[in-house]
């Protein structure tokens, strides 16, 4: 008694396909379509080399003039060296800018914040101060002009208040009175 082996390294996909029906409710009359939803891979038994005979091997015949073609577009595909004429730069083509820098343009100073503003126009003035204040010495100055804020007074108290709440000791500003600031 002989045992049959399968073999199950070959494998056939089979795609399963999803019919949609008609859509219920107040989209009626769409017509069905088929979805493709997945495809499962279903093993086969190979079939036994004494059961079936082998196919025939295939060989393929290039007729003459394709190869020509072939030959042909390959040739104009290859790469060629450039000729000096290409290398240099024509008066027509501007040169090209490999490896050079750009020119250096003048670099702007930061933009100075609200907070290191303030800072500056506290210990200028040398008094306290309060936030509106504040606002209006550094538009006077030019140090620092608010960019269209609805409340930039009440945005910097919130801001003072921060530092002074995080750094401590090491604040630049302290609270004199109520709403008033000064340098340290």
């Amino acid at each position: 008694m002989s045992k049959k082996t399968t073999n199950t390294s070959r494998a056939s996909v089979i795609p399963i396909r999803k019919t949609v029906g008609k859509a219920k409710g107040p989209r009626k009359g769409k017509a069905k379509a088929d979805v493709d939803q997945a495809t499962i891979p279903i093993e086969t038994p190979a079939p036994d080399a004494a059961e079936t005979p082998a196919p025939p091997a295939a060989t393929a015949t290039v007729p003459a003039s394709l190869e020509a073609t072939a030959d042909a577009v390959n040739a104009e595909t290859t790469p060629t060296a450039p000729t000096e004429a290409a290398q240099a730069p024509t008066a027509e083509s501007p040169p090209t800018r490999k490896g050079k820098k750009k020119g250096k343009k003048d670099p702007k100073p930061p933009k100075m914040s609200a907070l290191n503003a303030a800072a500056k126009v506290l210990a200028d003035a040398g008094t306290p101060m309060n936030c509106q204040e504040m606002i209006d010495a550094m538009a006077k100055a030019k140090v620092w002009t608010s960019p269209n804020g609805q409340t930039p007074a009440a945005t910097l108290y919130s801001a003072i208040l921060r530092e002074i709440k995080t750094k401590g000791k090491d604040a630049r500003f302290k609270k004199t009175e109520r709403g008033k600031f000064a340098a340290k």
